[in-house]
């Protein structure tokens, strides 16, 4: 049975739930009317005695909350003395509920079947299915569904993304980019949904997954950094969706791991080959346009197939309206500031401003930073927040105490996810070794009031196992710490002098400009700051260095991955280039050679960081480390890796040594006769193939490779392909009026919120 709790809706969205049914119901039109407020009349129709009748909805939790709201309207009611009077209300309401309102109405409500409550809602919804499919926030957000998408298989990071999710669905407004990104869905069965920051592209991704979620997949996988983990859970057979949020980089293009253009396009051709597979990625699109320059294979691919653009076309003046007002719904602004927004309707001005962004009406109205202004500035403050969105980060952080500051300044210095406790370690670190001239200390009851402060505005803190994790609320939050900080020289240094873990070196720091479009995306520190970066590098590797980084794995979280030499100094090379020239030597006098033998380490960050280093500055010899990362035990793209190596080391003789070759040959045949079990797996083994041909000439192998890996591409059978069975919902002819008279009236309905 149908059991909608329809206090999902806005306001607005029941009224219109509300007419639509009774239309359907009564087959007649029904009027609507701009506000209720005062006359009494949220609908009216003629009746068949020439009479009038009218409509009141009412959206309230139970009935303990609508009967006082219900005996205010007695006397409204009386003075329109309609023919007959019907009420719709969100509310369970019990046989003496209704006798009792019936009562109240009397002689204008003619009989309790003109009394819809809940019960009587959702049996006209089961009625006129057209009408259900048409609000598509009552099955999101059922609890059947949401119990349904609960009880999925989802991991860590997974479960973190379902429960933002979640908390969407009542804000959502449904576009063009949808139903467009629905269909290339349905089409290639992956999409990448690019545009300006802060339009809506996770939203709509998110909602994508909730729907296919809701439509029967059975698994959820979130890829956080990794397509390695992605292709680990990749598991035929099982309907899965795939979702990588920023997967180019949040404020700039970022490789995120080697190789990782052509891992794209494998996993990508490993998702189309599905039926029971959905890859959902987004990206903001000047970091596409980058990725592109950079990647090859991204044009030959043309993976652009598959884009569904998300810019200000898709949002309709009524859908901009539609956005502003769930968000205001949703708030509990007092009247004061309701009535700010309605007079003169200056809403308009929001709705048609020329740099409308969701993302600003969701930092300024649900993190209640409209607090910080009277009623008379709060509309002034809007519209500004529009041309200049990073004046709300500005403004949420200038208004907190010195201690919250200089807490998000060293949690952003650290990177993008990790445990409250290392956050904590290093802030109190902070606060010791500036307390000579900050004069901060942190204790926990002082903790707790910062957490408290600067959750749910700046920071995300969720649970996972034994640990808390905090993360950055959006990819916003540092794109302005990383702004505040450019501008500020003696807080870049109060933060590197003062760093409690190797990330904070160089996790947003660098020590040139990147080029890219889109602005400044890392903290650009100046030549006179190398000495303190220097400085407190030579100290945590004297001391004994310490990492916060996490260990990610299948996605799922596995503790701290520790300190490791390789992949911290891999980054500080990276982001250090003009330092390192200026303190020649400063890593090679730090290293301990053997880390390039410690097995650890993944071969691949070992095999890249080598060849950056002088060996001459290096007093070793550099055979036996060579010899013994070489006969190591390899899979193919790490031999592959190794060819790679030995190139920019210049020993690409060692690369045709007979005994290196024949291993190479056997581990590709012992892959092809004994692992590979499906065409995904055997493309990936081709792919990787044909990387090594590029390194060593094909006649070196004894054996016909390529034929042998034809034939087991071709003892595969192409799956039968049927991608309609998932996608049969339509999201098109949502909102089509987009004239002033339907946004007034939706807008004045905010009236009814702040009673």
């Amino acid at each position: 049975m149908i059991d909608y709790d329809f206090r999902i809706l806005q306001y607005n969205e029941f009224e219109n739930l509300t007419r639509d049914l009774l239309q359907a119901e009564f087959d007649i039109y029904i009027e609507s009317f701009k506000d209720g407020k005062d006359s009494g009349i949220d609908f009216r129709f003629g009746t068949v005695k020439g009479g009038r009748a009218i409509v009141q909805v009412k959206r309230y939790k139970d009935w303990k909350e609508l009967k006082p709201q219900l005996e205010k309207e007695v006397n409204k009611v009386e003075k329109l003395n309609p023919e007959r009077y019907i009420l719709s209300t969100s509310a369970g309401l019990s046989p003496d509920n209704k006798s009792t309102i019936k009562h109240m109405f009397n002689p204008y409500l003619v009989d309790t079947s003109d009394i819809y409550g809940r019960d009587d809602l959702n049996n006209l919804v089961g009625k006129h299915k057209d009408i259900e499919e048409k609000y598509y926030k009552l099955w999101l957000a059922s609890t059947t569904v949401l119990q349904e998408i609960v009880n999925k298989d989802v991991r860590n990071w997974s479960r973190f993304e379902l429960d933002s999710i979640k908390e969407q669905i009542s804000t959502y407004v449904t576009n063009d980019s949808f139903q467009l990104a629905y269909e290339i869905l349905k089409e290639h069965r992956y999409v990448i949904i690019s545009g300006i920051p802060g339009i809506g592209k996770t939203t709509l991704a998110r909602m994508l997954v909730y729907n296919i979620l809701a439509d029967g997949y059975e698994e959820f996988v979130c890829i956080q950094d990794n397509l390695n983990d992605g292709a680990k859970l990749f598991q035929k057979g099982r309907k899965q969706v795939f979702f990588f949020d920023d997967f180019l980089g949040s404020n700039v293009f970022e490789p995120l791991e080697k190789d990782f253009d052509k891992k794209l396009i494998s996993f990508i051709d490993a998702i189309k080959r599905e039926k029971d597979k959905i890859f959902i990625l987004t990206t903001r699109e000047y970091i596409l346009s980058e990725a592109k320059i950079r990647y090859e294979k991204f044009q030959t691919n043309n993976i652009e197939i598959a884009k569904c653009t998300v810019d200000l076309g898709v949002y309709t003046r009524y859908i901009r309206a539609n956005i502003l007002y769930n968000h205001l719904a949703e708030a509990d602004l007092p009247n004061q500031y309701i009535e700010q927004i309605l007079h003169d309707k200056r809403y308009k001005n929001l709705i048609d401003h020329p740099h409308f962004n969701p993302r600003i009406i969701e930092t300024y109205i649900d993190r209640k930073l409209w607090r910080n202004f009277p009623a008379e500035e709060f509309m002034l403050r809007f519209e500004e927040f529009f041309y200049k969105p990073i004046m709300v980060w500005q403004l949420a952080f200038e208004n907190l105490d010195i201690k919250a500051r200089y807490s998000l300044l060293v949690l952003v210095s650290m990177g993008k996810e990790i445990y409250i406790e290392n956050w904590y370690d290093a802030f109190q670190y902070f606060c010791r070794s500036t307390h000579s001239t900050l004069g901060i200390t942190c204790d926990e009851q002082e903790w707790k009031k910062i957490l408290k402060v600067l959750q749910d505005c700046f920071i995300k803190i969720n649970k996972s196992d034994l640990h808390t994790l905090v993360y950055h609320f959006n990819p916003s939050i540092r794109g302005f710490v990383v702004a505040y900080l450019n501008d500020s020289k003696e807080t870049q240094k109060l933060v590197l002098q003062n760093a409690y873990y190797v990330e904070q070196l160089c996790a947003i720091f660098r020590d040139s400009p990147r080029s890219f479009f889109g602005g400044d995306a890392y903290v650009c520190i100046s030549e006179d700051l190398f000495q303190y970066v220097v400085k407190r590098f030579e100290e945590m590797m004297t001391k004994g260095p310490k990492s916060c980084e996490l260990s990610i794995y299948r996605g799922e979280i596995h503790g701290q991955r520790g300190y490791d030499e390789v992949l911290f100094f891999a980054k500080f090379i990276d982001s250090y280039p003009i330092l390192l020239r200026r303190s020649a030597g400063l890593i090679e006098r730090t290293i301990d050679p053997d880390v390039f033998t410690y097995q650890t380490t993944p071969f691949s960050a070992r095999a890249d960081l080598l060849p950056k280093l002088d060996w001459k500055k290096i007093p070793v010899d550099m055979n036996p480390v060579i010899e013994s990362m070489t006969w190591e035990n390899h899979d193919i793209s790490e031999y592959r890796d190794l060819l790679a190596m030995l190139d920019a080391i210049d020993m690409s003789k060692r690369k045709e040594e007979k005994s290196l070759v024949t291993r190479i040959e056997d581990e590709i045949y012992y892959a092809l006769e004994s692992s590979i079990t499906d065409e995904n797996e055997v493309e990936e083994l081709s792919g990787l193939v044909d990387e090594i041909l590029e390194l060593i000439p094909y006649d070196l192998f004894k054996s016909d490779l390529l034929s042998d890996i034809e034939e087991k591409k071709n003892s595969f059978n192409e799956p039968e392909r049927d991608y309609d069975e998932d996608f049969n919902r339509d999201f098109g002819g949502g909102f089509k009026k987009d004239d002033d008279a339907s946004i007034d009236e939706m807008m004045t309905s905010l009236r009814t919120f702040s009673d």
